[in-house]
Protein backbone atom coordinates (compact mmCIF):
# COMPACT_ATOMS: atom_id res chain seq x y z
CA UNK A 1 0.00 0.00 0.00
CA UNK A 2 3.07 2.70 0.94
CA UNK A 3 4.42 1.57 -2.89
CA UNK A 4 1.10 2.43 -4.35
CA UNK A 5 0.67 5.61 -2.39
CA UNK A 6 4.27 6.61 -3.22
CA UNK A 7 3.40 5.78 -6.90
CA UNK A 8 0.46 7.65 -6.96
CA UNK A 9 1.84 10.74 -5.09
CA UNK A 10 4.72 10.83 -7.22
CA UNK A 11 2.96 10.55 -10.56
CA UNK A 12 0.96 13.16 -9.35
CA UNK A 13 3.85 16.17 -8.62
CA UNK A 14 5.38 15.37 -12.11
CA UNK A 15 2.32 16.04 -14.51
CA UNK A 16 2.43 19.56 -13.39
CA UNK A 17 6.16 20.32 -14.20
CA UNK A 18 6.09 17.90 -17.13
CA UNK A 19 2.88 19.77 -18.30
CA UNK A 20 4.71 23.05 -18.60
CA UNK A 21 7.74 21.42 -20.40
CA UNK A 22 5.23 19.81 -23.11
CA UNK A 23 3.73 23.70 -24.01
CA UNK A 24 6.73 25.21 -23.97
CA UNK A 25 8.29 23.21 -26.52
CA UNK A 26 4.94 23.27 -28.65
CA UNK A 27 5.48 27.12 -28.61
CA UNK A 28 8.43 26.87 -29.63
CA UNK A 29 8.17 24.26 -32.47
CA UNK A 30 5.11 26.79 -33.62
CA UNK A 31 7.85 29.01 -33.99
CA UNK A 32 6.15 31.81 -31.37
CA UNK A 33 10.08 32.73 -30.59
CA UNK A 34 11.20 32.79 -33.92
CA UNK A 35 12.46 30.73 -36.41
CA UNK A 36 14.08 27.23 -36.14
CA UNK A 37 17.10 25.59 -37.90
CA UNK A 38 16.55 21.89 -39.43
CA UNK A 39 18.91 20.90 -36.67
CA UNK A 40 16.74 22.64 -33.39
CA UNK A 41 13.44 21.36 -34.70
CA UNK A 42 14.56 17.54 -34.63
CA UNK A 43 15.98 18.18 -31.25
CA UNK A 44 12.52 19.76 -29.98
CA UNK A 45 10.85 17.08 -31.94
CA UNK A 46 11.95 14.36 -30.22
CA UNK A 47 11.66 16.19 -26.61
CA UNK A 48 7.93 16.94 -27.76
CA UNK A 49 7.57 12.90 -28.52
CA UNK A 50 9.19 11.42 -25.48
CA UNK A 51 7.62 14.27 -22.91
CA UNK A 52 4.65 13.28 -24.41
CA UNK A 53 5.13 9.64 -24.25
CA UNK A 54 5.80 10.07 -20.32
CA UNK A 55 2.61 12.41 -20.17
CA UNK A 56 0.49 9.32 -20.95
CA UNK A 57 2.60 6.82 -18.71
CA UNK A 58 1.55 8.98 -15.44
CA UNK A 59 -1.96 9.66 -16.46
CA UNK A 60 -2.17 5.97 -16.83
CA UNK A 61 -0.88 5.51 -13.01
CA UNK A 62 -2.55 8.08 -11.93
CA UNK A 63 -5.73 6.71 -13.35
CA UNK A 64 -5.14 3.26 -11.95
CA UNK A 65 -4.31 4.41 -8.70
CA UNK A 66 -7.97 6.12 -8.73
CA UNK A 67 -9.34 2.70 -9.79
CA UNK A 68 -7.84 1.01 -7.42
CA UNK A 69 -9.29 3.22 -4.90
CA UNK A 70 -12.53 3.00 -6.06
CA UNK A 71 -12.61 7.04 -6.88
CA UNK A 72 -12.42 7.08 -10.42
CA UNK A 73 -15.67 8.64 -11.69
CA UNK A 74 -17.61 7.53 -15.16
CA UNK A 75 -19.84 9.82 -17.38
CA UNK A 76 -22.48 6.60 -18.21
CA UNK A 77 -24.87 7.14 -21.12
CA UNK A 78 -26.75 5.35 -24.27
CA UNK A 79 -23.75 4.88 -26.55
CA UNK A 80 -23.30 3.26 -30.01
CA UNK A 81 -21.55 0.28 -29.97
CA UNK A 82 -20.40 0.04 -33.47
CA UNK A 83 -19.67 3.83 -33.57
CA UNK A 84 -17.54 3.05 -30.81
CA UNK A 85 -15.35 -0.04 -32.87
CA UNK A 86 -15.20 1.39 -36.11
CA UNK A 87 -13.55 4.59 -34.56
CA UNK A 88 -10.59 2.16 -33.05
CA UNK A 89 -10.29 0.24 -35.88
CA UNK A 90 -9.87 3.64 -38.01
CA UNK A 91 -7.11 4.56 -35.38
CA UNK A 92 -5.21 1.27 -36.03
CA UNK A 93 -5.74 1.37 -39.67
CA UNK A 94 -2.67 3.15 -41.00
CA UNK A 95 -0.40 1.73 -38.62
CA UNK A 96 -1.45 -2.08 -39.95
CA UNK A 97 -1.03 -1.29 -43.27
CA UNK A 98 2.24 -0.01 -42.93
CA UNK A 99 3.42 -2.67 -40.73
CA UNK A 100 1.89 -5.31 -42.97
CA UNK A 101 -1.00 -6.75 -40.70
CA UNK A 102 -4.43 -7.50 -41.99
CA UNK A 103 -6.91 -5.84 -40.21
CA UNK A 104 -10.73 -7.18 -40.35
CA UNK A 105 -13.93 -6.65 -38.48
CA UNK A 106 -16.25 -9.02 -38.17
CA UNK A 107 -19.19 -7.04 -36.92
CA UNK A 108 -23.08 -7.73 -37.02
CA UNK A 109 -25.55 -5.20 -38.57
CA UNK A 110 -27.71 -3.39 -35.54
CA UNK A 111 -25.22 -3.91 -32.54
CA UNK A 112 -27.51 -2.55 -29.58
CA UNK A 113 -26.44 0.10 -27.72
CA UNK A 114 -24.18 -0.27 -24.52
CA UNK A 115 -25.01 1.91 -21.24
CA UNK A 116 -21.33 2.94 -20.72
CA UNK A 117 -18.65 5.96 -20.35
CA UNK A 118 -17.94 6.18 -24.25
CA UNK A 119 -14.20 7.82 -23.75
CA UNK A 120 -12.62 4.86 -21.38
CA UNK A 121 -14.52 2.22 -23.04
CA UNK A 122 -12.56 3.89 -26.24
CA UNK A 123 -9.53 3.23 -23.96
CA UNK A 124 -10.17 -0.30 -23.58
CA UNK A 125 -10.52 -0.43 -27.52
CA UNK A 126 -7.65 1.20 -28.50
CA UNK A 127 -5.93 -1.01 -25.92
CA UNK A 128 -6.15 -3.86 -27.12
CA UNK A 129 -6.07 -3.15 -30.75
CA UNK A 130 -2.60 -1.64 -29.85
CA UNK A 131 -1.39 -4.83 -27.61
CA UNK A 132 -2.89 -6.75 -31.37
CA UNK A 133 -0.68 -4.48 -33.45
CA UNK A 134 2.21 -4.69 -31.35
CA UNK A 135 2.37 -8.34 -31.00
CA UNK A 136 1.50 -9.20 -34.32
CA UNK A 137 4.19 -9.79 -37.04
CA UNK A 138 4.11 -8.89 -40.56
CA UNK A 139 1.56 -10.68 -42.58
CA UNK A 140 -0.19 -11.47 -39.82
CA UNK A 141 -4.05 -11.04 -39.00
CA UNK A 142 -6.41 -9.08 -36.32
CA UNK A 143 -9.92 -9.29 -36.46
CA UNK A 144 -12.26 -7.48 -34.22
CA UNK A 145 -15.75 -8.86 -33.49
CA UNK A 146 -19.02 -8.66 -31.17
CA UNK A 147 -21.91 -10.97 -30.40
CA UNK A 148 -24.75 -10.93 -28.15
CA UNK A 149 -24.21 -13.16 -25.15
CA UNK A 150 -27.00 -14.02 -22.35
CA UNK A 151 -24.25 -15.23 -19.66
CA UNK A 152 -25.26 -12.37 -16.80
CA UNK A 153 -27.84 -13.61 -15.13
CA UNK A 154 -29.42 -9.72 -15.29
CA UNK A 155 -29.87 -9.69 -19.19
CA UNK A 156 -28.04 -9.56 -22.03
CA UNK A 157 -24.54 -8.46 -22.95
CA UNK A 158 -22.78 -7.38 -25.80
CA UNK A 159 -19.04 -8.99 -26.49
CA UNK A 160 -16.54 -7.55 -27.94
CA UNK A 161 -13.05 -9.94 -28.83
CA UNK A 162 -9.57 -8.66 -30.35
CA UNK A 163 -8.12 -11.91 -31.62
CA UNK A 164 -4.40 -11.85 -33.27
CA UNK A 165 -2.02 -14.71 -35.14
CA UNK A 166 0.88 -12.92 -32.77
CA UNK A 167 3.19 -14.83 -31.01
CA UNK A 168 0.73 -16.07 -27.99
CA UNK A 169 1.07 -15.75 -24.29
CA UNK A 170 2.88 -18.98 -22.09
CA UNK A 171 -0.31 -20.81 -20.10
CA UNK A 172 1.71 -20.26 -17.05
CA UNK A 173 1.30 -15.52 -17.89
CA UNK A 174 -2.46 -15.90 -18.35
CA UNK A 175 -3.28 -15.42 -14.90
CA UNK A 176 -0.72 -12.25 -14.85
CA UNK A 177 -1.82 -10.75 -18.19
CA UNK A 178 -3.97 -8.26 -16.37
CA UNK A 179 -1.89 -6.85 -13.52
CA UNK A 180 -0.05 -4.18 -13.33
CA UNK A 181 3.07 -3.60 -14.72
CA UNK A 182 3.24 -6.91 -16.42
CA UNK A 183 4.62 -7.24 -19.79
CA UNK A 184 4.55 -10.47 -21.67
CA UNK A 185 8.33 -11.43 -23.11
CA UNK A 186 8.89 -11.80 -26.03
CA UNK A 187 10.75 -15.07 -28.31
CA UNK A 188 14.01 -13.52 -27.11
CA UNK A 189 12.91 -13.09 -23.67
CA UNK A 190 12.82 -9.01 -23.49
CA UNK A 191 9.51 -7.10 -22.76
CA UNK A 192 8.02 -4.82 -25.33
CA UNK A 193 8.40 -1.31 -24.83
CA UNK A 194 5.62 0.23 -22.22
CA UNK A 195 4.38 0.97 -19.22
CA UNK A 196 2.40 -2.37 -18.60
CA UNK A 197 -0.48 -0.78 -17.16
CA UNK A 198 -2.96 -0.73 -20.37
CA UNK A 199 -4.35 -3.92 -19.26
CA UNK A 200 -4.70 -3.26 -15.80
CA UNK A 201 -6.73 -0.57 -16.50
CA UNK A 202 -8.76 -1.85 -19.08
CA UNK A 203 -9.56 -5.07 -16.73
CA UNK A 204 -10.53 -2.04 -14.04
CA UNK A 205 -13.10 -0.28 -16.85
CA UNK A 206 -14.86 -2.89 -17.66
CA UNK A 207 -15.45 -4.68 -14.37
CA UNK A 208 -16.61 -1.19 -13.64
CA UNK A 209 -19.21 -1.21 -16.10
CA UNK A 210 -20.76 -4.41 -14.75
CA UNK A 211 -18.35 -6.69 -17.23
CA UNK A 212 -15.85 -8.88 -17.39
CA UNK A 213 -12.73 -9.19 -19.93
CA UNK A 214 -10.47 -12.40 -20.54
CA UNK A 215 -7.89 -13.94 -22.62
CA UNK A 216 -7.41 -17.14 -24.53
CA UNK A 217 -4.20 -17.98 -26.07
CA UNK A 218 -1.64 -20.39 -27.49
CA UNK A 219 2.13 -19.93 -27.93
CA UNK A 220 2.53 -19.55 -31.66
CA UNK A 221 -0.82 -19.27 -32.67
CA UNK A 222 -1.92 -16.12 -31.50
CA UNK A 223 -4.15 -14.39 -28.36
CA UNK A 224 -8.14 -13.62 -28.47
CA UNK A 225 -8.87 -11.06 -25.54
CA UNK A 226 -12.75 -10.30 -25.38
CA UNK A 227 -14.57 -8.40 -22.80
CA UNK A 228 -18.43 -7.45 -22.24
CA UNK A 229 -20.93 -4.72 -21.18
CA UNK A 230 -24.39 -4.40 -20.63
CA UNK A 231 -26.63 -3.52 -23.16
CA UNK A 232 -29.13 -0.04 -22.21
CA UNK A 233 -32.23 -0.35 -21.08
CA UNK A 234 -35.09 2.84 -20.40
CA UNK A 235 -34.67 2.16 -16.97
CA UNK A 236 -30.50 1.97 -16.55
CA UNK A 237 -28.85 4.21 -13.97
Amino acid sequence: QMKTDFISHVSHELRTPLTAMREGTAILLEEIGGPLTASQRKVLEVLSSNSDRLYRSICSILDLSKMEAGMMEYQLAPCDAAALIHRSVTSVELIARTKGVDLESNLPENLPVIYADEERIQQVLDNLLGNALKFTPEGGKIIIGARLTTENESGRLLEVSVSDSGEGIPAEDLQRVFQRFYQSPTKTGRSRQGTGLGLAIARHIVEDHRGRIRVKSEPGIGSTFSFTLPIWAANSR
